[in-house]
């Protein structure tokens, strides 16, 4: 079953080009087993699979993963590590990822991780 995640334009690139692959959203249903990336209505790319669905709580300084199959938190605090999570969501540094999440949702962030495979 495929799903359609829209995004801002700003992501349009990283995505064609797959260094951009996972997004985070409030919600997201395991049921879908493919997703198609969407910007104004446009598909970047079409029923890619997915790769992997976790909860994730993103902080200021840090980022928790939970596996939906044993319910245990991980704290990631590692700069190295945060700034390629960061990379992957399409941004630059951390800085500029957590500036986005404030400014679009709000900190601390709670919802999920969802990754892809091109």
């Amino acid at each position: 079953m495929n799903k359609e995640l829209r995004f801002d334009k700003r992501f349009a690139n990283n995505i064609r080009d797959g260094k951009k692959l996972q997004t985070i959203r409030r919600e997201f249903d395991p049921k879908y087993t493919t997703i198609s990336c969407m910007v104004d209505g446009f598909a970047i790319i079409e029923n890619v699979p997915v790769r992997k669905v976790e909860k994730i709580t993103i902080g200021e300084d840090c980022f928790y993963k939970k596996s939906f199959s044993n319910n245990v938190f991980s704290g990631i605090i590692d700069p190295s590590i945060n700034y390629n999570f960061a990379v992957k969501e399409g941004f630059d540094n951390w800085g500029h990822l957590i500036e986005y999440i404030g400014a679009v949702y709000e900190l601390p962030f709670t919802g999920v991780l969802i990754e892809w495979r091109m």
